[in-house]
């Protein structure tokens, strides 16, 4: 995914700007009894105004994301955007934080957080399509940069839906029921990188179950993006519709009998989630790469 030393220091470089800009949206990410469960929906602010600051804060990462997508892999941009939104994440609290809420409403508000992963799921799918807009344009100002566009294929976000949803769908299965497992108490460093290993090793089988059916792996990402957020959106539901009373799911909670699935927050699927998915589908690129090229070869000497 990061094929050359330049397109390595600009994805670090990318990822260290983008976590230290995106800390300044901490403040208004803050639930108004000033509990750091970072959210959209609880901001102290409302969430449109939480969600411009997001933007805001975050735009020198999403410029510099667009540019790693330009001259590399598309995979990296997306990559280097949500390992620095994952640094925020890890910033706030657990969601611990927010469930301790004064004007908590349990289980329902997990609806709100359901409704919170459709926006940040929509904010990413927005990048990947700003990348297929301005790539040619990209690549062609900084040609010294550029190197093989998805290692032979250019995104084809309004096609190819059936291996997307296919790679999309063996990620969201695998990641799912490894998280599942992954992720047994609401503690941060458990949550986050829970989420990451469940869902590299989804992305991984995903790309790879696609690139066997089609035999090819699926130029359109947008299945991998989606993958998290289904997974966050029937765990947040499940555990709405779970509880009779906030008694019931607060003992379930704090016996750590929950779901693990719902021990993360939005911005934690987001984040460590789709970072997890690009990284494990940059993987098997590698991997397809690997074995076209020992083909090509032999075939050759074959000749």
């Amino acid at each position: 995914m990061f094929p050359t030393l330049p397109n390595r220091l600009l994805a670090t470089l990318a990822i260290f700007i983008g976590a230290w800009v995106w800390v300044a949206a901490v403040a208004a990410l803050t639930a108004s009894d000033g509990s750091a469960g970072l959210t959209l929906m609880m901001a102290h602010g409302g969430p449109v105004a939480a969600l411009l600051m997001v933007l805001l804060a975050g735009l020198p990462a999403i410029i510099l994301g667009v540019v790693c997508s330009s001259v590399a892999n598309p995979l990296c941009g997306l990559f280097t955007l949500a390992t620095a939104l994952w640094v925020l994440a890890a910033h706030g609290d657990p969601i611990s934080a927010w469930v301790h809420r004064t004007d908590a409403n349990l289980p329902g508000d997990y609806v709100k957080l359901a409704v919170e992963v459709v926006i940040w799921t929509a904010l990413l799918v927005g990048f990947l399509f700003l990348v297929s807009a301005a790539r040619p344009t990209v690549r062609a100002a900084i040609p010294f940069l550029a190197a093989e566009p998805h290692l032979g294929e250019e995104l084809t976000l309004t096609r190819s839906w059936l291996p997307a949803l296919v790679a999309g769908g063996v990620t969201a299965l695998v990641g799912g029921i490894l998280a599942y497992f992954l992720i047994r108490s609401p503690d941060k460093g458990q949550v986050i990188g829970g989420l990451m290993l469940a869902f590299m090793i989804g992305g991984l089988v995903g790309d790879l179950a696609a690139a066997f059916l089609f035999q090819k792996h699926p130029a359109n990402p947008l299945g991998l993006v989606l993958a998290p957020a289904v997974v966050a959106i029937v765990a947040y539901l499940l555990t709405a519709a779970g509880y009779k009373s906030a008694d019931e799911f607060l003992t379930a909670y704090f016996s750590l009998k929950t779901s693990g699935l719902a021990f993360a927050l939005p911005i934690d699927y987001a984040s460590a989630g789709v970072a997890g998915c690009a990284l494990g589908a940059g993987w098997s690129q590698v991997i397809l790469h690997g074995q076209e090229t020992a083909k090509s070869e032999a075939d050759v000497v074959k000749v």
